[in-house]
């Protein structure tokens, strides 16, 4: 039988997470998702004025499971651990770890822990939600109307406006796949690795199969098993799933007919990407390949110096970072390349993220002193910002 510390390295980062979860409702009340915040902790270089289109739940395609540590309402970037700077990704959190909530349109910055004289220390009693191991159960957490939603164990839980680390069991899996019976004690067999909203349902996903649920009933409509293995990554494009293994292999998942198709033999990392008709992913050499849904037609960038395991595409552009962690953009149309921020340390990784209902891109790194460094442009590369968070503030 296998041993959970075997399991392939981000389901490994998903079970350590929800260990650290918090298992019952917390005393302290932390964050009102509706109220206005009162204690602003930093401000950025100046507004952002985000364009917000549409917004149901969060549109961020999340490239892989509980690694994306960032969700975006229709007012808030929700940020979760600052790309492992200050904690190992391993449920082990630094004390100067600090969760925040960036106003979209504001640029204001403001601490998760919202509670009437807290300093936000390391050292408060009881401890702030800033600093709180427990808090680590809802890092992975994805928006969705003015609530934030994670899975725990083989729960979905949803964050109440009154406490963030408590909140509301609304839906329990008992199911599992003779895979799971076979690889997994049964305490384990039956967790949840990660949720998708998407349209009117919710998408969890255990360690080889998918539940689609409901998310007006939240009952069961439909589980799949996907393959005999482990599951590595999960995408969404038009409908469907795109799911891929610990052997990289790319399997499409029709929930019309409950198919699991093998579309693609192997992907260099697992990681892709979906823009339009197409999907993006690294090759084995590390140069960013785009292949055309319908006829598998292939093209290979070239131009691009490309060093980024986080990258996206949105409006005809590639946003990445390059070997020397530079934030830079490329055009799809007419293969420029453009750079937007060099202040990165090129010993850090940088993130970027952004979702289907803003017009802003966000790159997170660090400086050289190693502090959190966040700057975000409009996807023309017009109104930067940016704002320093060292952990401590």
């Amino acid at each position: 039988m296998r041993k959970k510390h075997f399991l392939f390295i981000i389901l490994l980062f998903s079970a350590f997470f929800q260990s650290c979860a918090v298992k019952e409702k917390a005393a302290q009340k932390y964050v009102n998702l509706d109220a206005d915040y009162s204690v602003v902790l930093k401000n950025g270089s100046g507004p952002l004025n985000t364009v917000v289109t549409d917004y149901v739940q969060d549109s961020t395609n999340r490239e892989m499971f509980n690694f994306s540590q960032y969700t975006f309402s229709d007012k808030f970037l929700y940020t979760f651990d600052m790309l492992g700077t200050v904690g190992d990704h391993m449920g082990n959190i630094d004390p100067h770890v600090m969760f925040y909530r960036i106003d979209l349109q504001s640029g204001e910055v403001y601490p998760l822990c919202q509670s009437p004289g807290c300093n936000h220390s390391p050292n408060e009693v009881p401890p702030c939600i800033v600093h709180d191991k427990k808090a680590t159960g809802f890092q992975h957490s994805v928006a969705v109307g003015n609530h934030l939603y994670y899975v725990y164990e083989n729960k979905i839980i949803m964050s109440s406006s009154d406490d963030l680390t408590g909140g509301e069991t609304v839906f329990e899996n008992d199911f599992c796949t003779e895979f799971c019976k076979q690889n997994y004690n049964e305490n384990d067999r039956y967790a949840l690795i990660s949720l998708y909203p998407v349209d009117g349902y919710f998408y969890a996903f255990g360690y080889n199969y998918v539940i689609k649920i409901n998310k007006e009933t939240l009952k069961t409509e439909k589980t799949i098993e996907l393959f005999d293995t482990q599951l590595f990554s999960v995408y969404f494009y038009e409908g469907d799933a795109y799911a891929v293994n610990e052997l990289y292999e790319l399997y499409k998942v029709s929930f019309d007919d409950e198919s699991v198709t093998k579309i693609f033999d192997r992907l260099s990392n697992g990681r892709l990407t979906f823009y339009e008709d197409s999907f993006f992913y690294l090759s084995d050499d590390n140069r960013l390949v785009r292949v055309s849904m319908d006829s598998k037609e292939e093209q290979i960038f070239d131009k691009i110096d490309f060093c980024s395991y986080y990258w996206l595409v949105k409006d005809s552009k590639i946003f990445y970072s390059d070997k020397q962690m530079n934030f830079k953009s490329f055009d799809i149309k007419t293969e420029e390349d453009k750079l937007i921020y060099d202040k990165f340390s090129p010993d850090g990784k940088i993130c970027v993220v952004s979702a289907d209902h803003i017009d802003r891109v966000f790159a997170v790194g660090e400086d050289e002193k190693t502090r959190t460094v966040i700057y975000s442009v409009k996807t023309d590369g017009s109104a930067p910002w940016e704002v320093t968070l060292d952990g401590t503030e």
